[in-house]
């Protein structure tokens, strides 16, 4: 997936998931709706099914509170909306995720289609982060989904960076904006605190 290395190196001080008062532990199971997936049914599935077992593996932790949430960049982003979709976790961040809307142009190896169709089925807040110098969504397409979202009355808040384009998440890449990410990620922390109802925890992006 998208800036999945540099994800990856990020060392987390602390577990976002705490220990939880008795009662608080919850889980809503989603039915899957496949037949409504087009013609990559079979990969989304998969995707899908993969996220549910690792929701249902953290859950069972001691350490877990029951409080989830998605993150991810271009295609990881893309699924992270996918997931609020279909398997209602309680938070989802999608940095630049690619082709929400619209169908990637001819001659691009991501078979997939747009399922912005699909967020109907949202009940967690979503955070968005894109730049401005971005095709792939383009800033007319994150206004596309913006709107939608904004006509379903689901709650969301983009931000969008000048000057920054394409994987600006990315330390190991000429895309990377200094600037643009470290404002990303402190809105992805204080998003995931008010998410997920943290307190007294913090979180490093530090890269080792």
């Amino acid at each position: 997936m998208g800036d999945s290395s540099s994800f990856r190196r990020a060392r987390i001080r602390r577990h976002l998931a705490t220990s939880p008062p008795p009662g608080t532990r919850r889980a809503r199971p989603r039915t899957m709706r496949p037949r409504q997936l087009g013609p990559t049914a079979a990969s989304q599935t998969g995707v899908l099914s993969v996220i549910a077992k690792g929701r249902c593996d953290l859950r069972a932790m001691p350490s877990c509170s029951g409080l989830l949430a998605t993150i991810g960049c271009c295609s990881g982003g893309r699924q992270s909306f996918l997931a609020a979709c279909e398997l209602d976790p309680e938070a989802a961040v999608v940095c630049y995720g690619a082709f929400i809307v619209g169908n990637p142009p001819p001659g691009m190896s991501m078979k997939v289609g747009p399922i912005i169709d699909r967020s109907e089925g949202i009940r967690c807040p979503i955070l968005g982060l894109f730049g401005a110098e971005e095709s792939h969504p383009s800033p007319e397409q994150v206004g596309e989904i913006d709107a939608q979202l904004n006509r379903l009355g689901k709650q969301h808040e983009f931000h969008t960076y000048e000057e920054a384009g394409h994987g600006f998440f990315a330390t190991d890449r000429p895309s990377y904006r200094p600037q643009a990410a470290a404002e990303g990620w402190r809105k992805i922390w204080e998003f995931l605190e008010r998410s997920l109802q943290l307190t007294g925890q913090s979180g490093s992006t530090e890269v080792g």
